[in-house]
């Protein structure tokens, strides 16, 4: 009998509803999130697929908003940490970081990278005096861009390779609209190739892939090969899944994801499928 081994979604989010802040993107498709997403729903979703807990994901660019993922995280056991926020940017980084070393939860932050305006944000100053203090108290740092971020993305993690870092949805590209043998989609592998090369410290999630494709028409075939690029770059031990919850439920349910996630590993060994659905977010996180 296979030892019992411990399934982990990698990413997910909880909010409060705020029609003056949350308005602003749940619309176009997402209106059906303008409503309170906590733990007790997810949860049922985690259990039904066999999960045994989650990652929970900073949603918003502001400390404080760690007071409240801290008081869920508190409460329910099914969260096995939290990517939290910290102004990276700030002088009293170090003093931030210190505090938050006290807390085992916390196990790394994200900053939303792809609503910022700045050219080359990440690779300011200021930004990657915060990044490299990361390591000293073994943070991870989930990476947030868009495509068209994803050369600094790659220059970042050449910076500094002993950070622990993730990148969050494939970098988001445009699976709806992109053909494999557009010059897009291989400007895109090429830099997914550049990122895993750089560090045996930088993961990827595969997450948020059906939000990225055709929502009318989600398509095994389409979302495959942007798959096989992150495990071909990655390998099976440096990509892991996440649902995306629940940003995700604008398509579909939860089961969703990991049927089409599940579809693609099913030619591949169970240690290949437990390390995508489990032990790399454990190693990752250090849960």
């Amino acid at each position: 009998m296979r030892q019992s081994i411990v399934k982990i979604d990698s990413h997910q989010h909880f909010w409060h509803y705020n029609s003056v802040t949350d308005d602003s993107w749940m619309k176009n498709g997402y209106e059906l999130l303008r409503r309170d997403m906590l733990p007790a729903e997810l949860i049922d979703n985690l259990k039904q697929n066999s999960f045994d807990g989650s990652i929970l994901v900073q949603h918003v660019s502001d400390e404080a908003i760690n007071n409240f993922y801290l008081d869920l995280a508190a409460k329910y056991s099914a969260i096995k940490g939290v990517v939290a926020w910290v102004g990276l940017r700030e002088d009293n980084v170090c003093q931030r970081l210190n505090y938050y070393a006290q807390i085992p939860i916390i196990k790394g932050f994200r900053h939303m990278v792809e609503f910022e305006l700045q050219a080359h944000y990440i690779l300011d100053d200021k930004f990657c005096n915060g990044i490299s203090k990361l390591a000293d108290y073994n943070f991870t740092y989930d990476i947030l861009v868009t495509n068209q971020q994803l050369d600094d993305a790659v220059n970042l993690v050449a910076m500094f390779p002993k950070q622990k870092f993730v990148l969050d949805h494939l970098a988001k590209p445009d699976i709806k609209n992109w053909h494999v043998s557009g010059s897009e989609f291989k400007a895109w592998e090429r830099n997914i190739g550049l990122l895993a090369q750089k560090s045996h410290n930088v993961y990827c999630k595969l997450s948020g892939f059906t939000v990225l494709d055709d929502w009318k028409n989600i398509s095994y075939s389409k979302i495959q090969p942007y798959f096989e690029v992150a495990v071909n770059a990655f390998g099976y031990d440096r990509v892991m899944f996440g649902s995306d919850w629940p940003v995700s439920l604008a398509v579909g349910n939860y089961e969703l994801a990991v049927a089409i996630l599940s579809r693609f590993l099913a030619t591949t060994t169970q240690q290949n499928i437990d390390n995508v659905f489990g032990i790399n977010a454990v190693n990752f996180y250090s849960i």
